[in-house]
């Protein structure tokens, strides 16, 4: 979730804060309508006629990373980076870019060298902030990671910019097992935003994390009766999963809540429906295993952990099912 919010963020950004002659404004409709390659044209066209217009390559370098061109994303920030070399808004774009890309200490640097030109943009130096922030959560420096986003907090930013700061900062206590302290941050998160469903999901999981199943099961019940009632979409331009796939987030974590009390039974029957809302999940299958595992169906909760393994847990949330695979499937 941080990692797509943030990246809406930053092209909400950039796409209201550059250059905005006839052929931007087209190419910016047209990116937002899906249609990456008529906009990919307006780009160029508009790239042909003012070559050395360093905003124009940070706008199509986005463009090129949202069609899964990620050479030529590189490219076009790295050039934007050379007409311009103290230009923020392109290090902080590159270095984005390279923390989506799996590169989070060369992303540290792009974000550091952004702070150095940032000046007097608030708006640009919160973008920086949860950046860095983020950096340090996939480098395992939690602590770094906290006091950037704290940093964001303090600063009394904007919706989408707050609900991401809220997010980091619970993100970087529960990787520090401060599962308590996490809850707070989000219980403030859901209290501000009650209309902001990913925070319900989140908050139900560290409620579990900190041995609070009796609030996560409450917090589940009154989040998915409120997304199934949803008719809007956001929450003040904080784009928010597709309908069903929050009430399937939810569903998940409201089965692993009552796993960890005990509830097996209720617990297949959350983690079921969660999985025939989105069958790509690879947690709920990962949860449907330790269901199993615990009802003593082993053979099933094999077959849930290779589908786990499939689906790409191990890349996203680390070794733990695999060492499930160790233990309990031979």
């Amino acid at each position: 979730m941080i990692k797509s919010l943030l990246a809406t963020i930053s092209l909400l950004f950039f796409s209201v804060g550059f250059c905005q002659d006839k052929l931007v404004e087209q190419a910016n409709k047209k990116m937002d309508a899906g249609d990456f390659d008529s906009a990919m044209k307006l780009y160029n066209q508009a790239i042909s006629e003012h070559p050395n217009d360093h905003e124009l390559y940070v706008l199509r370098g986005n463009a090129f990373e949202q069609m899964s061109q990620p050479q030529q994303a590189f490219d076009d920030f790295t050039t934007s980076i050379a007409l311009e070399p103290k230009n923020p808004k392109a290090f902080m774009q590159r270095g984005l870019f390279l923390l989506h890309s799996g590169y989070p200490e060369q992303a540290l640097e792009d974000v550091e060298n952004g702070l150095k030109f940032v000046g007097n943009d608030a708006k640009l130096r919160n973008l920086l902030w949860l950046t860095r922030g983020d950096s340090h959560l996939a480098m395992q420096n939690p602590d770094e990671a906290y006091k950037n986003f704290i940093l964001v907090l303090d600063s009394k930013p904007e919706t989408a910019v707050d609900i991401a700061a809220h997010l980091g900062v619970a993100r970087a206590l529960s990787n520090q097992h401060k599962h308590d302290q996490a809850v707070i941050y989000l219980e403030k998160l859901v209290k501000l935003y009650p209309d902001f469903e990913s925070g319900y999901v989140n908050l139900v999981f560290q409620l579990s994390e900190a041995g609070n199943y009796k609030r996560a099961i409450e917090v589940s019940d009154n989040a998915i009766e409120m997304a199934k009632k949803r008719k809007k979409s956001k929450v003040d331009k904080v784009v928010e999963n597709d309908k069903s796939e929050s009430i399937a987030m939810l569903y998940n974590n409201r089965g692993y809540a009552k796993y960890k009390a005990g509830d097996l039974k209720g617990a297949l029957i959350d983690i079921d429906s969660s999985i025939s809302l989105s069958p790509t999940n690879s947690y709920a299958f990962r949860n449907r295993a330790l269901v199993n595992i615990a009802s003593g169906k082993i053979a099933l909760a094999c077959a849930d952990i290779e589908k786990a393994l499939k689906l790409g847990f191990s890349e996203s949330y680390g070794d733990e099912v695999t060492k499930l695979k160790a233990t309990n499937c031979h």
